[in-house]
């Protein structure tokens, strides 16, 4: 290929991964590549729509793959982590890290993100094992196993760590710490009498204006007056995880301030 060829395919490569880091729809490519055209970049056709977008996305993720994979080759210990999350279509995925010395420092990287064909705890060991063909022997290296505190993945009895135990019998198993950081202060939020009257209020501040158009129109002609901004808010009970949780309570409260 010439200079002017690779200069090309960098700059649409360079534009996958924006998108790919964004997360961008692929339908944004071809309006990126027109953009920089009128930039004078010059770009021909090739490689330019949404479907070489994602094919160029596959050809990325392996190699940001690869590298890793051919560390951990080298390498006698690792351990490992793995997490759930489902995409747009309600596929349920689960994505494995690795955790490992390199050069006298710990360092995490991604093993592999599939698609999990049965959401029980064999079909998540499954997914977790099948990352595992590129590296001999791996079994004898992984010394750890992290997990959230879903049953199953850490249940006494049929949770993916039992199962993994079966093949790797001296594997420690860890409760992620930050997940059992948040069930301790969820768990403080409702015994604690004080702290549970301030989320009912601010819940209840949030029902008035999100179930009643009046009151929502009020609340920002309010605002407008108080030279304020209406924010939009969520329930601050809608959900468990505390990350997501403390922005909404903050907005609750300061559309009851005003």
């Amino acid at each position: 290929m010439q200079s002017q060829g690779w200069k090309e395919m960098e700059a649409k490569i360079n534009t996958t991964y924006f998108i790919t880091k964004e997360e961008l729809p692929f339908s944004k490519f071809e309006g990126l590549l027109m953009s920089q055209s009128k930039n004078g970049v010059v770009l021909n056709n090739i490689y330019a729509n949404k479907k070489s977008c994602a094919e160029l996305v596959s050809f990325l993720s392996e190699g940001f793959r690869n590298d890793p994979i051919h560390v951990l080759k080298w390498k006698n210990y690792f351990s490992l982590m793995a997490d759930r999350t489902a995409d747009f279509g309600g596929t349920e995925n689960e994505t494995v890290v690795c955790r490992f010395v390199r050069d006298g420092v710990p360092v995490i990287c991604i093993w592999g993100h599939k698609a999990v064909t049965h959401a029980h705890a064999e079909g998540i060991k499954e997914a977790i094992v099948s990352h595992s063909d590129d590296i001999t022997e791996w079994d004898r290296r992984v010394v750890a196993f992290r997990a959230d505190e879903a049953s199953v993945d850490l249940g006494k009895k049929g949770g993916v760590a039992v199962l993994m135990r079966k093949d790797i019998p001296d594997h420690v198993v860890f409760h992620c710490l930050p997940h059992r950081l948040e069930l301790a202060l969820l768990e403080m939020q409702k015994s604690c009498k004080s702290v549970k009257e301030v989320c009912d209020v601010l819940n209840l501040v949030w029902k008035t204006h999100h179930y009643s158009v009046k009151s929502s129109r009020d609340l920002k002609a309010l605002a407008s007056e108080l030279n304020k901004e209406a924010l939009k808010t969520n329930s601050s009970t809608w959900d468990t995880m505390v990350a997501r949780r403390q922005p909404r309570v903050e907005s609750v409260y300061q559309v009851g301030r005003c």
